[in-house]
């Protein structure tokens, strides 16, 4: 019975991450996917506003069976996003937005964030990012495959993304 809760759990973790990721998918030049892991909770969505725009866009944080670390998988229209808040009840909304907390999307990419430390017990909430390639190699396997194949754009925190082809990656295994 547990292993069977531990199926349903996992499907139940790829099929929200299909449908994140779907326009991204079906829709790849007016889309990139933007992927981070996180130590936030399954509970609490981190959520960015699109630069230029009031439009704010909540991620869910998912998880992956027997898997402590927290997945953003979201299809986003390219541009600059700054991340904005996340909730850490459901009625306390903590703000984050500062001036370089922010990731580039570029359509038709597998955009990687690399990993998002957020400091959650005292205020005044901080973060860090560190993106390394290699990690990409980490991600669970649902994640991995959307990037097959992909230009992959490292989507670090504060800097410009920067586009590598598939050809270059050919090291890395997906």
């Amino acid at each position: 019975m547990k292993n069977l809760f531990a199926l349903l759990v996992f499907v139940g973790c790829v099929a929200g991450c299909a449908e994140t990721a779907q326009p991204f998918v079906d829709h790849p030049e007016q889309y990139g996917l933007f992927v981070a892991s996180t130590n936030l909770y399954f509970d609490i969505p981190l959520v960015v506003e699109r630069e230029g725009t009031n439009e704010t866009i909540a991620i869910p944080v998912k998880r992956y069976a027997g898997n402590y670390t927290g997945y953003l998988v979201q299809a986003l229209p390219p541009g600059r996003y700054y991340i904005h808040s996340y909730s850490r009840y459901s009625n306390v909304t903590i703000p984050l937005h500062t001036s370089d907390g922010f990731f580039d999307v570029q359509a038709n990419c597998f955009n990687y964030g690399g990993y998002y430390n957020f400091q959650l017990e005292h205020p005044p909430v901080g973060y860090q990012n560190t993106t390394a390639l290699e990690d990409i190699e980490r991600l669970p396997a649902p994640i991995r495959k959307l990037a097959v194949n992909r230009n992959v754009c490292l989507s670090s925190m504060g800097d410009a993304s920067q586009r590598l082809s598939s050809d270059d990656l050919k090291d890395l295994k997906f």
